[in-house]
């Protein structure tokens, strides 16, 4: 049975392995003191011990290596495929942190142990596949792939970094898991050229195939000439928990994880989906009476900011004819201090439709929505939507449409929601909820053709974003009036349209970095005239209360307002139809309460 060579002095491994580790360090506080923006000083006590303890991850990997493989070509050239790899995994993430000085006050251990666990076990796993002749092709496949994937999320890392000028966070990482082939590819098309995009993609299923053929013949011979005995399964078993472990705490694999932690979102939804039904059985209306017949529709935009809207700003040009023809209409409310409470479609909406919100801090798991309510009202519940149903980016939306009596998902374009409404049976109690594409990215694809040559609008460069998406906020206006036309004869009691987050034509929508005209949206109430009859208070609150400051996570007690359908989930300090609300610039929240919208100012 063949030992780890105890025919071998630990000296030459300790001093070679010494040797290395420390050259390897001072290229490492050369490169930041000299090429890089930040520099390593100062340093807080835990940092310096984490960069210390990376240093002896470094020098346990070399010594392992040197020590276990005898000195010949082959573990050379095992050596060097493996710290080629690990260099090119740990170069984006440098650039990165060496530009990002906070970063070296936080955890970035894990970061530069994981290349020496990496060195390591790609070594080691050279060796044992050259050992393996019939399982070669398929576990060098397998281990291409795990590198490959790795070596792409350093520099999609990278990339996101440098376009944003911040790390890239769980909830940006949610919102790109979120991203449908769709979207994917209309982001990717605002960047690249259909050729240069045709290009990205052959370099990289190209470098992948070279990859793997490199990794293949590095296989081909081994180190040993043979591998027995037990010590090489336990070292096996240890590198891959070692490389396991570290795998779970750096990019991308920790922001999955922090997603599902303890009160993380994709948990917060899945919690909020397992405890509805219990939920909706405690509900309770606090005030029974009897309800006007007729519809109440409710309509969700995407990314539009008010700022670009000529009905609650003064704009260049008209982006809302519609809406800005009916600011003085007695029917119609319009609320020019909105905002969102999260730049992100899911986050914001989920709390939009519960009874959980910034300022109860009530968890997901305890909170009901408002589709349930307006079931529990006597509501017929319709959920529309020409947004793609996903299980990730809509984890929390998809769960609150799942309790409407009906759902229909379009592909859009948004008026393709007319017909549906059209086809609602007229002179029910019906509560609708349309959910518009609006003015997602990328926004010239938000507009039909056929009504860019009926507003006469040339096919100007589809790479002018700010042009284009002031035209999609046109045709949503557009849309919303012809929702609005169509819904005359339901009877329609009310109508509220409130965007989910507005947009930055830089940054579009993203927590870090944040901007506010991400979260400044548009809302306005109609009351028909039957309504403000039936509820002359709720009438003359929406009236008085035009000029506060609302966000939109306070929709489940407003609607609920709406609906004459309070309940024990209902706070009236959160409802605009209600004396009681007390929201004010002063204690309004945002981006779930991380920011104050009083500090929009400075």
């Amino acid at each position: 049975m063949l030992s780890f060579r105890p025919q071998f002095s630990l000296k030459q491994p300790l001093y070679s392995a010494g040797t290395l580790t420390l050259l390897l360090l001072v290229l490492f506080i050369l490169l930041f003191f000299t090429l890089f923006q930040s520099p390593l000083h100062p340093m807080h006590r835990i940092t310096l011990l984490r960069l210390i303890r990376s240093g002896v991850f470094l020098f346990g990997s070399l010594f392992l290596v040197q020590f276990l493989l005898p000195e010949n070509r082959e573990r050379q050239k095992k050596e060097r495929t493996a710290g080629i790899l690990s260099l090119l995994w740990l170069l984006p993430y440098g650039l990165a942190f060496s530009r990002f000085p906070t970063f070296f006050q936080s955890d970035i251990g894990n970061y530069f142990i994981f290349p020496s666990v990496l060195f390591a076990a790609t070594t080691f796993f050279l060796e044992l596949a050259s050992h393996s002749r019939k399982a070669r092709k398929p576990l060098c496949f397998l281990y291409t792939l795990i590198l490959f994937l790795q070596e792409l999320s350093g520099l999609a890392y990278c990339f996101y970094f440098f376009h944003y000028g911040k790390p890239l966070d769980e909830i940006a990482l949610l919102s790109i898991l979120a991203t449908t082939p769709r979207e994917a590819y209309n982001y990717l098309s605002s960047l690249f050229s259909l050729p240069l995009l045709t290009c990205v993609l052959l370099v990289l299923t190209t470098g992948f195939f070279l990859l793997f053929r490199w990794m293949e013949a590095n296989c081909r011979h081994s180190a040993y000439s043979q591998l027995k005995g037990k010590k090489w399964i336990i070292l096996s078993l240890a590198l891959l928990y070692f490389f396991g472990n570290y795998l779970t705490s750096i990019f991308p694999s920790d922001r999955i994880l922090h997603l599902y932690r303890k009160n993380g979102p994709l948990r917060a939804f899945t919690e909020l989906q397992r405890n509805l039904p219990r939920n909706a059985s405690t509900l309770k209306l606090t005030l029974p009476e009897s309800r006007l017949s007729g519809s109440i529709i409710l309509v969700l935009g995407e990314s539009a900011c008010r700022d670009d809207m000529s009905a609650f700003a003064q704009t260049p040009e008209n982006t809302t004819p519609w809406e800005k023809s009916l600011q003085k209409s007695p029917d119609f409310f319009f609320y020019p201090h909105s905002y969102s409470n999260f730049p992100n479609t899911v986050m914001a909406v989920t709390q939009a439709l519960t009874s959980s919100n910034q300022y109860n801090r009530k968890p997901l798991r305890e909170a009901v929505d408002i589709m349930t309510l307006a079931k529990k009202a006597g509501y017929e519940t319709y959920w529309i939507s020409t947004q793609e149903k996903s299980s990730v980016s809509d984890a929390g939306i998809t769960v609150i449409a799942q309790q409407s009596d009906h759902q229909i998902w379009l592909p859009g374009p948004d008026e393709e929601l007319i017909h549906s409404l059209s086809q609602i049976p007229a002179g029910k109690r019906n509560f609708i909820v349309l959910h518009l594409m609006g003015s997602h990215f990328r926004y010239d694809h938000r507009i039909p053709q056929a009504y860019v040559e009926k507003q006469h609008w040339t096919n100007a460069d589809k790479q002018e974003k700010s042009l284009w998406y002031r035209r999609s906020l046109h045709y949503t206006d557009s849309v919303l009036k012809n929702i609005f036309e169509e819904s005359k004869d339901l009877p329609l009691q009310a109508m509220i349209y409130v965007s989910d987050h507005g947009e930055d034509m830089q940054l579009t929508h993203t927590a870090s970095p944040f901007q506010y005209n991400m979260v400044r949206i548009p809302l306005w109430i109609y009351l028909a005239p039957t309504y403000q009859q039936a509820y002359p208070q709720v009438t003359r609150q929406l009236r008085d209360h035009e000029n506060v400051v609302f966000t939109n996570d306070l929709l489940f007690d407003t609607i609920s307002g709406i609906l004459r359908a309070p309940s024990n989930f209902y706070s009236n300090q959160y409802d605009l139809t209600s004396p009681d609300y007390n929201i004010t610039r002063d204690n309004a929240l945002t981006l779930h309460g991380k920011k104050r919208i009083a500090d929009e100012q400075k």
